[in-house]
């Protein structure tokens, strides 16, 4: 959705589409949050990494994939960084 909106800025129902959407999965986040303040889950929100394991396992046939292996980050260095530090433990 956001892409498309990129690729044309003019369309208002894209646009009215976005938010809703966005403002349905925020208030999602916020419900399944059981904490109050900056800091999330080290893994990152369960409830994503839900979503992220299920797009997983669609995209691969169905190909099982544990929520509890997925970890959430800010980009690819900072999941060598999370990465290296597991292996080092």
């Amino acid at each position: 959705m956001i892409f498309r909106l990129h690729e044309n800025p003019e369309s208002n129902v894209e646009i009215v589409n976005c938010r809703k959407s966005f403002n349905c999965a925020l208030t999602q986040i916020k419900v399944s949050c059981d904490v109050v303040g900056a800091y999330s889950a080290s893994q990152g929100i369960e409830l994503i990494r839900n979503d992220v394991a299920h797009y997983i396992e669609t995209r691969d046939g169905g190909v099982q994939a544990d929520p509890n292996d997925i970890f959430l980050c800010t980009g690819a260095s900072d999941g060598v960084v999370v990465r290296y530090l597991l292996w080092s433990l």
